[in-house]
């Protein structure tokens, strides 16, 4: 199993400290590497590459980040992807606990039960699932590529898959998809893996790197 995040400069980090979504790929490399995980990252027009493996993919417009997180795991998936191994992808403030279970399927989404069904921020698959995402590229609406596009293209296929309400096993034209519970994997008390969302990622980046950069504001 591999682990695979995106990311690329877009000036998207709002009220958070600049760089820190770097630094985030830089002690989540450390945590993957802890459970036998090489990170891969996948960013976009020749920007540095963090990980253990990098790939660059030519894009319109580093700003549309959600359209372009798709679209690069797309282009890994069809064209540099191993058929024999597993990918987990993974945004920067994720944090793995235990080793994550292998998969028995094609694919594994987690089940949220809200508004947005299927959480985007987390997805464990083989090479062939690439036909999914790809499909789910359809449906992104033109005015969301920088934000938010992927819950309503995500809502699309979930409707797609016949909104199933149960965890188990379904399959979608030729893919077979596990859902997990989203709770286990992307919440904040994550057993396997946990998410640090919003205001929390300074409570996950490191402690010296957040004071330096405090420092460095008062100059």
């Amino acid at each position: 199993m591999k682990a695979v995040v995106y990311h690329a400069d877009a000036f998207k980090e709002g009220k958070m400290p600049k760089g820190i979504y770097r630094q985030l790929i830089k002690q989540l490399r450390v945590n993957v590497n802890k459970f036998d995980m090489p990170l891969i990252h996948l960013t976009v027009n020749d920007h540095d590459g963090l990980g253990d493996e990098n790939y660059s993919y030519k894009m319109e417009s580093v700003h549309q980040v959600i359209w372009n997180r798709e679209k690069c795991i797309v282009e890994f998936l069809k064209n540099h992807a191993d058929p024999n191994e597993e990918y987990l992808f993974l945004e920067p403030d994720f944090e793995i606990q235990k080793h994550i279970p292998r998969l028995t399927t094609d694919l594994c989404l987690l089940l949220r039960g809200d508004d947005v069904a299927l959480t985007p921020a987390w997805r464990l698959c083989k090479k062939n699932a690439y036909k999914f995402f790809e499909e789910s590229l359809n449906y992104f609406p033109e005015e969301h590529k920088d934000w938010h596009g992927d819950s309503q293209a995500w809502n699309r296929m979930y409707a797609n898959m016949g909104s199933p309400k149960l965890l188990g096993l379904y399959q979608y034209n030729g893919i077979s998809i596990e859902l997990r519970p989203y709770g286990d994997y992307a919440s904040k008390r994550g057993i396997f893996s946990k998410q640090y969302k919003g205001g929390a990622k300074t409570q996950m980046v490191d402690p010296e790197w957040l004071e330096n950069w405090r420092k460095e504001q008062t100059v």
